[in-house]
């Protein structure tokens, strides 16, 4: 009789198989919840960044927009204490000049104050609003009929739903635009063909621009450089608070304070 071979009795009894199966299957479910864990993170990530480097570049562009907030009486000389009476001639080209377009107030430009046909840029805003001709374009096309000025206005606009993804809506937010032109000394803004609309900042539950003026040591929620009260004077700084909301339930609520570069009470004023 022969004896059965070693090799005949070798191999796995069925509890080892089955034990390694559940180990798989173990294994396999910790990978998967890994995996999901990882990309449900990763997509956090992506909206928190995409959220936060949106306000920042949204403040950043309205930033180097105030920074450079420009007016024509920067260029001027100091008026004199005691200013010698205009002569017929210079009251009559005065007359005329107020007679045709220079003479009249438009959005952006104040009538011109004197015979030289100099005009103001005239700044206007509100709590919601703010309007005013800055230097801040960049010409990028050669050629092209443009230069340094800019007509640029943001403006706070109804966005009744905001829908993130499908999990999180937020009703009643509103979106900040960005108007702006290259046709500085155009008038008739309806007509302006250069004039471009964009949305730069969504998600907008909170917002409000508050003017401080230096002189008065106060803020204001409103201003216009071609009242009497501000006659040919722009804020020295502006101040922009607001709230919004993101995606993943995000939310920021943050403060900016802005502040022209340029000498706006003149070349030869003293800070």
């Amino acid at each position: 009789m022969n004896k059965p071979r070693e090799s005949d009795s070798a191999g796995f009894t069925l509890l080892e198989v089955l034990i390694s199966i559940v180990l798989l299957v173990v294994i396999t479910i910790a990978i998967f919840q890994a995996t999901t864990t990882t990309f449900r993170i990763r997509d956090a990530l992506i909206h928190e960044s995409e959220f936060f480097n949106g306000i920042r570049l949204a403040m950043g562009v309205m930033e180097r927009d105030v920074n450079l907030i420009y007016s024509p009486l920067i260029m001027m000389p100091t008026p004199s204490a005691s200013p010698t009476a205009p002569s017929p001639a210079d009251a009559q080209d005065m007359a005329n000049i107020m007679s045709q377009e220079l003479g009249r107030q438009s959005t952006y430009w104040a009538p011109a104050f004197d015979r030289t046909g100099v005009r103001p840029s005239r700044l206007q805003g509100t709590s919601e609003k703010l309007s005013f001709v800055a230097a801040s374009h960049v010409r990028v096309y050669k050629g092209t009929a443009e230069n340094e000025f800019l007509k640029v206005s943001y403006e706070l606009k109804s966005d009744p739903v905001t829908v993130f993804d499908a999990k999180d809506t937020v009703s009643g937010a509103r979106m900040l635009t960005r108007t702006s032109s290259t046709h500085v000394f155009f008038d008739d803004d309806d007509r302006d063909t250069f004039k471009r609309t964009h949305s730069v900042l969504f998600g907008i539950l909170k917002f409000r621009f508050e003017y401080y003026s230096k002189p008065k040591e106060k803020w204001a929620t409103s201003w216009d450089s071609d009242s009497q009260d501000t006659k040919n004077e722009y804020p020295d700084m502006v101040r922009v608070t607001f709230e919004a909301a993101g995606p993943s339930r995000l939310r920021y609520q943050g403060i900016y304070y802005l502040k022209s570069e340029v000498p706006l009470r003149g070349l030869q004023t003293k800070f």
